[in-house]
């Protein structure tokens, strides 16, 4: 493909290593995620109109959803969300440079959410060598015989400047000690080491960059692809199959077992606490083993199934039926695990309170049982169609977690548990109070926790009053959330809020 305009989009993505650095060098996460996104969008849409490539229509989701994500990092506070966040921002960068102007997200599939990462990099580097090639290739052709003139005689200038500066700076520093001052500041070594890194790695940053930009804007690739399936009339290496037998055992086997666990769960889980009771057990001792375990034994039994649905040779329709009857029932039983695992964890929750790592797993179990009902439908109806099931799990994972706000959930939800039950057990089995783990949760929390500090009274009340308090110390005597670059939403509501509070105290 040719490079419209090769010095233009090396200069814009030097642009953006600049923008990198200043954005996010010793910044905490905040607006800039915002604004380097929107500025990187800006960039690739440039790209496009020079190089004269439309974007496919099915595939605007996904600069969309990647402004809502770079949003949610910028209103939330909790730092597992923003990890979260930047998470699928990343994911979605790979995807938009795969698959953004050369084929519908609709149609991808396993293989490519595993090699996508790697074919970025490698493309988006191999893109980068062609730009500085074709850019020297353009110096040389208008420059000539010039450039090494022009560059011997650069060199002899510098070479002259260089002791006649190594006299004056000193005679000028004696004369004036500001003068002095700053160029010890400047030339210290320790910044002089940090600014030769930053400057490097503004370049690499952008190098990179205007890398990705060419192969995101490229619609096709000037070589094939090595990690696309090989040609049609490409001769096929062979690779061993699974007969329908082979297949079949391993996954009713499964089924067996998950059956004999299945109606174990049933009177105990589904019957009612005499059930529990009887066997010894109470709901918490019950409820506090084993949801771990389920949720991990579903998202393998998923991965399982995956792997023996590719490795299979399903050629009639009489294996393709057997394997998708028994595929499937092998999914709804995993679904009746995680029930199992969901109903344990909110036994867990109904003694002991909320936190946020009961929070992350309730929430990915909702779209783990989401994940595999689309499975068993995509098995039927349309084999092809699970990568996207994947991708929409991930996100829906990401966003739900962003609009609940769980550290403002746990506040609500665990302060409302004290009002009705007169406890606020979080990790004392005793029946004790921790309003001090409500203290320490994210920013996103502060607005919630000033709103019920009137329903706690006596020395919960002056406990949490106490961690808020504590909390405002700090963040005025913390300025690096204060920089522009790092403006985060919750963090400057909950300053806010708290110096309204505690400022006149």
């Amino acid at each position: 493909m040719t490079i419209r305009y090769p010095l233009r989009i090396l200069l814009l993505g030097l642009g953006l290593g600049w923008a990198f650095d200043l954005l996010f060098w010793g910044k905490m996460p905040g607006v800039s995620l915002l604004i380097y996104t929107l500025l990187l969008l800006a960039s690739l849409f440039l790209v496009l109109r020079w190089q004269q490539v439309q974007p496919l229509r099915p595939n605007l989701w996904m600069p969309a959803l990647l402004i809502l994500f770079a949003i949610m990092a910028f209103v939330r506070a909790n730092p597992f969300l923003i990890f979260l966040n930047i998470l699928a921002m990343l994911t979605l960068l790979v995807l938009i440079s795969n698959n953004l102007v050369r084929k519908s997200t609709l149609l991808l599939r396993i293989r490519d959410l595993i090699f996508d990462p790697i074919r970025s990099v490698v493309f988006s580097l191999r893109a980068t060598w062609k730009i500085v090639a074709e850019n020297r290739r353009i110096l040389d052709k208008d420059v000539g015989e010039r450039r090494s003139g022009n560059l011997r005689a650069v060199l002899v200038g510098l070479l002259i400047s260089i002791p006649i500066l190594l006299v004056l700076i000193p005679l000028l520093a004696s004369a004036d000690m500001i003068f002095a001052q700053l160029i010890r500041e400047l030339f210290a070594w320790d910044r002089v080491l940090e600014w030769g890194f930053r400057i490097a790695f503004m370049i690499i940053i952008g190098l990179l960059v205007s890398g990705a930009l060419l192969y995101a804007a490229q619609k096709e690739l000037a070589e094939p692809d090595l990690f696309d399936a090989p040609a049609a009339d490409a001769p096929q290496a062979t690779f061993p199959r699974l007969g329908i037998i082979e297949t079949l055992i391993p996954i009713n086997l499964v089924n067996l077992l998950f059956l004999v666990f299945v109606v174990i769960q049933i009177p105990y889980l589904f019957g009612g606490e005499l059930n529990i009771s009887e066997r010894k057990f109470t709901y918490a001792e019950y409820a506090r083993r084993g949801f771990a375990e389920l949720v991990v034994v579903a998202v393998f039994i998923f991965g399982v199934i995956v792997l023996l649905h590719w490795l299979s040779h399903l050629q009639s329709r009489r294996a393709r039926l057997a394997f998708n009857l028994s595929a499937t029932l092998l999914l709804l039983q995993t679904m009746v695990l995680l029930v199992s695992a969901f109903k344990r964890l909110a036994l867990y929750e109904s003694v002991y309170g909320y936190t946020t790592m009961r929070i992350y797993p309730h929430v990915f179990m909702i779209w783990l049982g989401l994940l595999l009902l689309w499975f068993a439908g995509t098995l039927w109806l349309a084999p092809k169609r699970l990568a996207i099931g994947i991708l929409t799990a991930a996100f829906g994972f990401v966003l739900t977690l962003n609009i609940l706000n769980p550290d403002a959930f746990i506040v609500r939800q665990n302060i409302a548990r004290f009002r009705e039950r007169g406890q606020l057990a979080i990790y004392d089995t005793s029946g004790g109070i921790d309003v001090h783990y409500l203290s320490r949760l994210s920013a996103d929390s502060v607005p919630a926790l000033l709103d019920e500090l009137p329903n706690l009274t006596g020395s919960l009340h002056e406990s949490a009053a106490e961690s808020l308090r504590d909390r405002y110390s700090l963040m005025s005597s913390n300025d690096s959330w204060r920089k522009w670059q790092s403006y985060n939403y919750s963090r400057h509501l909950a300053y806010n809020l708290l110096r309204t509070r505690f400022e006149t105290e």
